[in-house]
Formats: structure tokens, C-alpha cells, sequence
């Protein structure tokens, strides 16, 4: 259908990780319009949890639930045809 059509439509257009600050940049790019495509991420990523995410600039809710038997974010969102949405993604510095 049309949102399976459009999710094999998104491509990852950049992609930069600094481990050290545990900020993951990223930019998808659609190639046909697609409402409610889902990035998943680790909730824990070197032992630090997932504090923040933004999305073209925006703040994002970041919410942790347990997908496939481990703790995982889903950042969701709308992407126009031939756009691209930049996704900047925070882990904090360490577990409380």
C-alpha cells in the first residue's frame, strides 16, 4: 500500500555519530510523501539513555518502551515528497 510504499521510499541522506558527546545526527529524504514512518533507536547506547531528540530543530517526545525484548524508542513522523526532516538525537550521561 501507499505507507509501505512510501517507508521503502525513505532514504538515510547523512548520518554522523560522536560517541563521545552520544549525539546521532541524522537526515532522511523521501522520495514519495508518508505520514507516520518510524525511526527505532536503542534507548541505551554505551550506558547512557536516550534524553532528547529533535527533529528539524524541534523537540520531539521521547518516550522508551520494551519492542523485540529490549527497551527502544520509536521517534515517529510525516515526511513530504522529495523533502528531507534532520533528526538530532541525545543520550544523556549515564543511567540514574
Amino acid at each position: 500500500g501507499r505507507f509501505n510504499d512510501g517507508r521503502r521510499g525513505l532514504r538515510l541522506a547523512e548520518y554522523a555519530f560522536d560517541s563521545e558527546a552520544g549525539v546521532l545526527e541524522l537526515s532522511l529524504k523521501a522520495d514519495v510523501a508518508v505520514r507516520g514512518a518510524a525511526v527505532c533507536l536503542p534507548y541505551i547506547v554505551q550506558g547512557r539513555a536516550l534524553v532528547s531528540a529533535q527533529v528539524d530543530g524541534e523537540p520531539v517526545a521521547v518516550a522508551a518502551e520494551r519492542l523485540e525484548g529490549r527497551m527502544q524508542v520509536l521517534l515517529t513522523e510525516d515526511y513530504s515528497e522529495g523533502e528531507g526532516r534532520r533528526w538530532r538525537i541525545q543520550w544523556g550521561d549515564g543511567l540514574e
